[in-house]
């Protein structure tokens, strides 16, 4: 069994996906060579759309997607506050090469079969994760 956990720097020195190929190679492949059953994903940076903060976009839908494709949970941070997302099935597609956002509740959540606090760890296209963004360290505490 075991933990795999992925610490990445992705988002930091520059924002978007094309500026953090590297970084998503890095992750996939950590991830993709892991054979424990459990798996992390971290990172500083997020998405706007992952906390309740007003930080803006750094690191792409991209790597989210390949964490949840592995079935790793999502930590980040950034934003000096706590959040957290349902079950999600999904986080963008990419038609063109790179991942717009299309974020997508897991099924069993959406038609209420599952309970909204349950999140359920699975790989492959169809698989799903979840995502907490821990930011409460620092100096400045931003109202939620």
């Amino acid at each position: 069994a075991g933990v795999t956990i992925v610490l990445s720097d992705v988002g930091v020195d520059r924002a978007g996906e094309s500026a953090n190929k590297q970084q998503y190679a890095q992750i996939d492949k950590a991830l993709r060579e892991s054979t424990n059953k459990w798996k992390i994903c971290v990172w500083h940076m997020n998405q706007e759309a992952m906390q309740v903060s007003y930080k803006g976009d750094a690191v792409g839908w991209g790597v989210y997607e390949i964490c949840r494709k592995h079935g790793a949970f999502i930590v980040n941070g950034h934003a000096h506050t706590y959040s957290r997302t349902k079950e999600m099935s999904r986080f963008g597609t990419a038609p063109y090469g790179f991942t717009n956002k299309d974020l997508q509740i897991a099924p069993a959540v959406r038609d209420g079969t599952q309970p909204t606090n349950v999140i359920h760890l699975s790989s492959g296209e169809d698989g799903s994760t979840g995502v907490a963004a821990l930011g409460f360290g620092g100096d400045k505490k931003e109202p939620q």
